[in-house]
């Protein structure tokens, strides 16, 4: 499984996003992060967790 961060992207979308989701007219949807297989994996090497992750600190 994969999935991509959507933000800023969304906004211009989002009563189409509401409507379709059936998100309650009330609520904001600011970020969307779809999960699924993606038809290609990237190939460019990733940091290491420890390199990208800060835990109660930066």
């Amino acid at each position: 499984m994969g999935s991509c961060w959507l933000e800023g992207y969304t906004l211009p979308y989002e009563e189409e996003f509401k409507t379709l989701l059936g998100v309650p007219e009330e609520k904001r949807l600011l970020t969307l992060v779809p999960i699924g297989v993606p038809a290609e994996w990237p190939s460019k090497e990733k940091k290491p967790l420890n390199a990208v992750l800060h835990w109660e600190k930066w």
